[in-house]
């Protein structure tokens, strides 16, 4: 009977740490909700030429759907920082991926804040 490795994990060399689990969801969580984000916008872009006015209203469906998507992806990217900060917390562990996700979700999280910002602005003009 042949003898087999352990398949959970690679071969590392001596003195290689290996990344932080944490680190890699952060990072994954952060890539995917950016494209989602992305995805968002253009598919609105795309109903708003359509249809003009179908987005514009404040009371509108689409503006309320979009509105909850993108509060759920604001979220998202909460967690996405939770992890980093997690992730770049541990010992014996590389961080860079964890770095990553926290500066990916950041930079997520301030555009948020500021669309919100330039929408109440905008709102109570």
């Amino acid at each position: 009977m042949a003898q087999q490795g352990n398949l959970s994990s690679p071969p590392q060399t001596p003195g290689e740490k290996p990344n932080s689990g944490l680190g890699v969801a952060s990072f994954v969580i952060s890539l995917a909700v950016a494209f989602l984000a992305l995805l968002l916008f253009v598919i609105l872009v795309f109903v708003e030429l359509s249809n003009p006015g179908v987005v514009s209203g404040k009371d509108s469906p689409a503006t309320l759907a979009l509105g909850s998507v993108f509060v759920l992806l604001a979220f998202a990217d909460l967690v996405a920082l939770g992890l980093g900060i997690g992730g770049a917390c541990q010992k014996n562990r590389k961080t860079t991926l964890a770095i990553l996700g926290i500066i990916f979700s950041s930079i997520a999280i301030f555009g948020v804040m500021v669309l919100a910002i330039i929408g109440l602005a905008i709102d109570a003009g």
